[in-house]
């Protein structure tokens, strides 16, 4: 007893353990804040807002989440080489590689964006059953979410910087703060008789805001570094090379999380999407 009470002690007292465990509690409380605050929200918003465009909020939302994801894929790519070459001292390593990743991930979003923008005519009219009452404002949050989608995916790779660091504490609280902002405006919009498309301009010039301090935050653990794009071959085959698996990973985390929204919607419309 007294050994095992003398290692707890030390487990507590270690500066390492203590850390990780900050970490570990900053990345649960990433996970709840937005389910939470949604879960408050939601009888607010419904009932201002009407389930089709509560319902319609939802599926763009689940567009932009989605795509985010694949167009993210490279985040795992991020940490891993900017942690070796941290180890390494190398901080030429780490900057190569975060310049890098910004320039897969920009050209992922991007090329996703785009394709969102293009086909967001024929998701509202063609593809899912949206009343044409509210064809024009879906059409226009959508691509909305195609520039968001862009902004988020530069996010990602300052995010992963400051994993890659030990530094979840900074990229956790802006990402909380954002999801809070996002719905806090919802629910302004709503009370103001605002709709949809307010609401994802809301979320545009929010998540606008946070990568500048996310960029900033991962400065701070990084240096400075420069965010245009390389082409340095060596660089881009590098982290590709490992970021193609965590890629496919998230494709598959997308067929499991979101399909069955876009299934619903295609099939039944945002009302039930909604409920």
């Amino acid at each position: 007893m007294m050994k095992l009470s003398r290692r707890a002690n030390e487990l507590r007292n270690s500066p390492s353990v203590r850390k990780s465990a900050a970490n570990a509690l900053f990345s649960v409380a990433e996970y709840v804040a937005q389910p939470l605050s949604m879960v408050v929200a939601a009888p607010f918003l419904v009932h201002h807002m009407g389930l089709e465009q509560f319902g319609i909020w939802v599926l763009v939302s689940a567009i932009l989440g989605s795509v985010g994801i694949l167009s993210t894929g490279f985040g795992d790519a991020t940490v891993k080489y900017v942690s070796a070459y941290r180890g390494q001292n190398n901080a030429a390593g780490v900057k190569r590689t975060i310049r890098a990743t910004l320039t897969v991930n920009g050209c992922l979003g991007t090329t996703f964006a785009l394709l969102i923008w293009s086909a967001a005519p024929f998701a509202a009219h063609k593809l899912f059953k949206i009343d044409p009452t509210f064809y024009l404002p879906t059409v226009q949050a959508i691509r909305i979410s195609a520039v968001i989608l862009v902004i988020r995916s530069v996010e990602s790779v300052f995010v992963s910087t400051q994993k890659a660091f030990e530094q979840y504490g900074p990229a956790v609280k802006l990402n909380i703060f954002l999801r809070i902002a996002v719905v806090l405006s919802a629910v302004a919009m709503a009370a103001l008789g605002r709709g949809i498309v307010s609401i994802m301009w809301a979320t545009l010039w929010w998540s606008a805001l946070i990568v500048v301090f996310q960029a900033i935050a991962a400065r701070r653990v990084a240096g400075k570094f420069n965010v245009f794009p390389t082409f340095q071959a060596e660089a881009l085959r590098e982290v590709s090379a490992f970021g193609c698996f965590s890629w496919l990973q998230s494709l598959a985390g997308v067929v499991m999380n979101y399909g069955d929204r876009f299934l619903l919607a295609a099939l039944l419309g945002p009302v039930p999407l909604a409920i």
